[in-house]
């Protein structure tokens, strides 16, 4: 019998308990009729048998068991109880064939409050298993104003449509967001099939994107059971990384809000197609953004050389480091010709105007014809790896998604967009006067 593991399991409840009184906080399981009122609940729903996250799996549906488990689901009761007998009973049983019986959960907030088989749950938290069978009783609360509320709602529909249970944002919109990446990117993956099929000098090149299967026309406006997998493959590769990375300490921000940052940078079948060690590298190269995802900075750019003691944004960058003989040169990239935009064309009169105080301190060089992502990125590219442009600026909030690839893959140069309540670590935005 598995004594000796429900011995280990102890060491970690009593761990998570003492912890847990020097914090200040509740050392046991949360309970959920002590966190909800029947009125709260506008009705329940039989979801059915379906696996379910471990790691959503937070609490016990009644007092009754919760004085058993510490907060992390380990147990605290003692070697010699009936209980501690039990847990090692099913600890044999998943090591020799596997938990196999469904345990019973009420879903409230996509988080899992168990009501028959926290004995399991907690034998199988401790092997470090993913998931687990599950019958599965929704309460739908009553909508209010609440901000947690109306993202649930939201999840609620992104559920219905993909099966996903395992993802949580904190911010409204979000869930639709990350659904619009990948019918996006299966929208353009089936263009390049066909242009793979129509014209086979394409095959191998590296700007095809690239996936297992191929495309029907009629999947592509529709979630199919492989969009779930494709998304579950990468979400699984991208929570490793990000966890072993440090995601788990960052407080304001979950693994869906970062992975939706994420697909900011990189189109999703590229995250598919990763392995577990590019998907390490990827993630290390875009930390920083997920650090700052929730802080909006954007600047106030101010043409005009700094007064003494004071340093603009381009006075920072000038000091005695540019000359006319080494001058600093900045790049403007425009959608369209700028003489046709009223906007636009006061960046060109900034432009002049940089020329016209700093002199030859400084180069400027524009390109007016980025008018989608694959030419903004194409152009800025050239910039820096032709011109050796040190700053850019993309002038319309539609240049935003290429300005951060490629700030991602360029951290050197400083790449800026005109755009407001942006936020990201890699490029700043700013709006001007």
């Amino acid at each position: 019998m598995s004594i000796i593991e429900y011995e280990k399991a102890l060491k970690y409840g009593v761990r998570a308990y003492k912890t847990a009184l020097q914090k200040g906080r509740h050392p046991y399981l949360p309970v959920l009729d002590e966190i909800i009122q029947e009125n709260d609940i506008l009705q329940e729903k039989n979801m059915g048998v379906i696996r379910i996250p471990l790691s959503r799996v937070v609490g016990t549906s009644t007092r009754s068991r919760t004085y058993s488990f510490a907060s992390n689901f380990m147990p605290i009761l003692g070697l010699k109880t009936e209980f501690a007998y039990k847990w090692s009973a099913l600890a044999d049983a998943q090591m020799n064939e596997g938990i196999r019986d469904p345990i019973k959960v009420y879903e409230y907030l996509n988080y899992y409050y168990v009501i028959e088989g926290n004995k399991r749950v907690s034998v199988m938290k401790f092997y470090d298993a993913l998931e687990i069978p599950a019958e599965v009783i929704r309460k739908i609360p009553r909508k209010t104003d609440d901000k947690e509320i109306r993202i649930y709602y939201e999840f609620m529909e992104f559920n219905a449509v993909t099966g996903i249970n395992d993802i949580w944002m904190t911010e409204e919109g979000n869930f639709q967001k990350i659904m619009e990446k990948v019918m996006k990117s299966k929208a353009e993956k089936a263009q390049n099939d066909r242009l793979n099929a129509e014209n086979p000098e394409n095959i191998g090149r590296t700007d095809i994107l690239t996936a297992p299967g191929s495309i029907r026309d009629e999947d592509i406006s529709v979630w199919t059971d492989d969009d779930t997998k494709n998304f579950m493959s990468a979400l699984y590769k991208f929570r490793e990384a990000f966890d072993a990375k440090g995601g788990k300490k960052l407080e304001n921000i979950t693994t869906g809000d970062a992975f939706l940052a994420f697909l900011d940078v990189y189109d999703f079948y590229e995250a598919v197609n990763m392995s577990s060690e590019e998907m390490k590298r990827a993630v290390a190269n875009t930390w920083e953004e997920y650090l700052t995802k929730d802080q909006n900075e954007v600047l106030d750019i101010s043409l005009t050389p700094p007064e003494e003691g004071k340093k603009s944004l381009f006075g920072q960058m000038f000091a005695p480091n540019f000359s006319a003989s080494k001058p600093l040169k900045v790049a403007f990239i425009y959608d369209r010709d700028p003489m046709t935009s009223d906007f636009l064309y006061t960046h060109e009169l900034g432009r002049n105007h940089l020329k016209e105080v700093f002199g030859d301190k400084i180069s400027t060089l524009k390109i007016t014809s980025a008018s989608n992502e694959d030419e903004a990125i194409a152009a800025i590219e050239e910039l820096i790896e032709k011109e050796k442009c040190e700053v850019i600026f993309t002038t319309t909030s539609q240049l935003i998604d290429a300005s951060l690839k490629c700030a991602v893959k360029y951290p050197n140069v400083k790449i800026l967009n005109c755009s407001l309540n942006t936020s990201h670590r890699y490029i700043r935005t700013y709006y001007a006067r």
